[in-house]
């Protein structure tokens, strides 16, 4: 097996480990999409990674201002990066949200009851609290109002751009997937 396929190989794994192990460099990542002709990231925790189809998981809440750029533009970037292992991975992907109600209940049963929390909110994330009315706008709903709030976005990769700092000579690789086609070209760092 060739350097190239190696360092897939390796990218593979670290995605795998950043969906399951909470400690590792690639738990969260920057998640960036267009909104309104501007870019906008935030950091969001890799829930899942499904390897056969190169899809990266993330939940967000369905309200949210990324859901609704997702839908008008579903060309987005997942940008990783471990300061130990000082490798960066910038992901070029296409985002969609999951609509399948018997796949979104598996992953919602996953959620700890804390983090349901998170999804029931009265109001919209990023909505502006008003001050004469801020502790009835942070009220909660029931589980099952949090429940048809939780989103799964499935971010499908077309492009890694690799970049390993932890030798005198760097590397850098593009690798492309289409139709789970992979090419892999070797960059200047």
């Amino acid at each position: 097996m060739n350097r190239n396929n190696l360092i897939y190989l390796k990218i593979i794994d670290l995605l795998k480990d950043g969906a399951f192990n909470r400690s590792s460099g690639y738990h969260t990542f920057v998640f960036s999409s267009l909104i309104l002709k501007e870019v906008q990231s935030r950091y969001v925790v890799l829930r899942n990674f499904i390897e056969k189809n190169h899809n990266l998981i993330f939940f967000t809440d369905k309200r949210s201002p990324k859901v609704k750029s997702i839908a008008k533009n579903n060309l987005t970037e997942c940008l990783f990066y471990d300061k130990f292992k000082k490798i960066q991975l910038r992901i070029k992907t296409k985002s969609f949200i999951l609509r399948d109600n018997t796949e979104i209940r598996k992953y919602w049963d996953k959620v700890p009851l804390t983090s349901r929390k998170s999804y029931s909110t009265k109001l919209a994330p990023s909505s502006t609290i008003e001050a004469k009315n801020k502790y009835n706008e942070k009220e909660y709903l029931s589980d099952k109002n949090a429940f048809s709030n939780f989103c799964v976005v499935e971010n499908y990769i077309r492009e890694i751009d690799f970049l390993s700092l932890t030798t005198d000579t760097h590397e850098r690789m593009k690798i492309m997937i289409e139709k789970n086609q992979i090419k892999i070209k070797e960059l200047i760092p």
